[in-house]
């Protein structure tokens, strides 16, 4: 008992199965090298929470600054900044830094380490550069 389908019908069953098997384009390399995972590290209760923000490779600190504080609704973001954490080492980037670039630079290294974005609260009388809590030099943060 097979019945007949009117045409209309048809039509948007055939687009229906071309929008199913249509081939979709892969996610380019660029589209994954604009993303950039970054911890808030939380003083208080010395947590981490890490968000994954979309990032233009030449965003700098300050505007990657600007989005944590947003993204992490963050109240006083002028006593935040955004720090890499490299091995035993913890360094305040520079606002007129690129995140982008430094996360390139470092997979490019021959024998990579690990390393992490922070966006924490600046420890008054701390350079730039410093050792970080014990936690996240182990790389042991939850959600990193």
């Amino acid at each position: 008992a097979a019945r007949v389908l009117s045409s209309e019908t048809r039509n948007t069953l055939h687009q229906w199965h071309r929008r199913r098997t249509a081939p979709r384009a892969a996610p380019s390399v660029d589209d994954f090298q604009n993303y950039l995972r970054i911890a808030l590290q939380e003083a208080d209760s010395g947590g981490c929470t890490a968000k994954t923000l979309l990032v233009r490779p030449y965003s700098t600190t300050e505007e990657v600054c600007s989005l944590c504080a947003y993204k992490f609704k963050v109240a006083d973001p002028e006593n935040y900044a955004l720090f890499l954490l490299s091995g035993d080492t913890s360094q305040q980037l520079a606002p007129d830094t690129h995140p982008q670039l430094i996360k390139s630079e470092m997979h490019s290294r021959p024998c990579a380490q690990a390393f992490h974005f922070t966006y924490r609260r600046v420890v008054v009388g701390a350079g730039l550069s410093h050792r970080g809590p014990a936690h996240l030099r182990s790389g042991t943060c939850p959600s990193c």
